[in-house]
């Protein structure tokens, strides 16, 4: 009765998942795009995902795909090699559910956990994606919070950058925004 939803966030760039960026108020939208689709009480929509009446709507994944690929050398030039070489070159970030039943209904494949040496195997390497049903209540609690602190603070009037420091050098030094934004012109 009950359907596993999974949502895949194309990326034109890298994309490192981190639960942490949630609690912080980043990288929200495709988690907050499952919680608005789990949440669903409405029983046409439920039954327009394929859940009967009654069934729930369950988190099964969040995944970032990464779609700008370099290049990549074959050895042969035929389409099923060219076509393996850009799907092993396509990174994926993010969460699925710790199901191997669910896991095996998404293709190994297409996951963050998959790695090609073992195709069969999730390794323990790869198993820092995998959450149970418990982790994604958690991540799905922390994007509510999130989202809720964020419009308390829009409602307040607060609207401050507070750009986020990777590595030594701050966002700020090649921002496209640095001309218009208050935050580094308070520093200047």
């Amino acid at each position: 009765d009950d359907v596993y939803v999974r949502v895949v966030d194309y990326k034109t760039g890298h994309k490192d998942f981190s639960p942490d960026d949630m609690a912080e108020g980043a990288n929200l939208q495709m988690f907050l795009y499952l919680k608005a689709i789990i949440d669903s009480e409405k029983e046409k929509f439920k039954a327009a995902a394929g859940a009967e009446s009654g069934g729930r709507l369950i988190p099964a994944g969040g995944i970032y795909v990464k779609t700008a690929v370099s290049d990549v050398k074959i050895d042969t030039p035929d389409d099923k090699a060219a076509e393996d070489a850009v799907k092993a070159a396509q990174e994926r970030e993010g969460m699925i559910l710790d199901d191997p039943d669910v896991i095996s209904a998404m293709n190994l494949k297409y996951t963050p956990v998959y790695t090609p040496s073992k195709p069969d195997t999730v390794t323990d390497a790869k198993r820092k994606y995998l959450f149970d049903e418990k982790g994604f209540s958690t991540i799905m609690n922390t994007v509510e919070e999130s989202v809720k602190r964020v419009a308390d603070g829009i409602r307040q009037g607060r609207i401050e950058a507070h750009p986020k420091q990777n590595g030594k050098k701050l966002p700020c030094e090649f921002c496209e925004f640095k001309p218009i934004c208050r935050s580094v012109a308070k520093d200047n």
